[in-house]
């Protein structure tokens, strides 16, 4: 397999790696009109979260919010006033065969800060998830 990988098969593999790791997690289909708030919905022992996978490409490991859309903000706003708490939407995001999850959250701060990007080498071991073992 290449190591440049499509989203959809990224998706799949974190579906199944969550499943391995006892969640029940279900992908969510896209709209009619190709919208999707997320990727997963994963639950594990009463606790729920929303995943959108996201593989960065490039080798600078820079994450631009400008791939955070317009839908997606606003599931993270819905998500949050329904009490499943601001820190369970999460991106996966795949760099470099590293997983790392960020907290919707975590984006909001630094967009508030004036940042256009994160860059994933900042995010060190609070935010490293797993291995991507293709």
């Amino acid at each position: 397999m290449s190591k440049i990988l499509s989203g959809a098969r990224f998706e799949k593999w974190f579906q199944n790696d969550l499943k391995r790791m006892g969640y029940w997690a279900l992908r969510i289909p896209t709209g009619a009109d190709g919208s999707q708030p997320a990727d997963i919905i994963a639950v594990r022992d009463g606790h729920a979260m929303l995943v959108d996978c996201k593989v960065v490409g490039n080798k600078s490991g820079r994450f631009p919010f400008t791939r955070v859309e317009e839908n997606q903000k606003l599931a993270y706003i819905k998500w949050a006033r329904t009490g499943n708490g601001c820190d369970t939407y999460y991106f996966a995001m795949l760099w470099e065969n590293k997983v790392y999850m960020i907290p919707q959250g975590k984006i909001i701060e630094l967009e508030n800060q004036g940042k256009k990007s994160l860059h994933l080498v900042d995010m060190g071991e609070k935010y490293f998830w797993c291995n991507y073992d293709y």
